[in-house]
């Protein structure tokens, strides 16, 4: 059973070489398949960036609504305060107009006696009516 030593190695060469040639396909699929996630990985990691800039920029604008936010609430308490304020003085100048005395206006109105004094002067001289 001699086997000629051609008859063998032309199958196994012509084997080897399909191997080494699925193997070159293979290879090049995986080289273009990782190009196009590199071009992904880029393109997300510059989305990313973009998000995370805006992020950073709708923070900032939050940050200052909240400020506003409080400033106007601050501001709106305020104004409910000396709307309170300003009854309680109206009342005492009707109270002091009609002869009152500024104990009984101090007392009614929650002011101080500075204001009841000041607002009878002011009466007095007429600079309010």
């Amino acid at each position: 059973m001699n086997v000629d030593l051609n008859t063998l190695i032309w199958p196994l060469l012509i084997g080897l070489l399909v191997s080494q040639l699925v193997t070159l396909v293979a290879l090049l699929y995986l080289y273009r398949k990782t190009l196009v996630q590199r071009k992904q990985i880029r393109r997300l990691s510059l989305e990313i960036h973009a998000l995370v800039s805006g992020n950073a920029g709708l923070g900032r604008r939050l940050f200052k609504v909240k400020s506003n936010l409080e400033n106007l609430e601050k501001t709106q308490s305020d104004l409910r305060h000396n709307h309170v304020s300003d009854k309680a003085i109206d009342q005492a100048a009707t109270m002091l107009k009609n002869g009152i005395s500024i104990d009984e206006v101090i007392h009614s109105c929650s002011i101080s006696r500075g204001e009841a004094e000041l607002l009878s002067q002011m009466l007095d001289q007429r600079l309010i009516h």
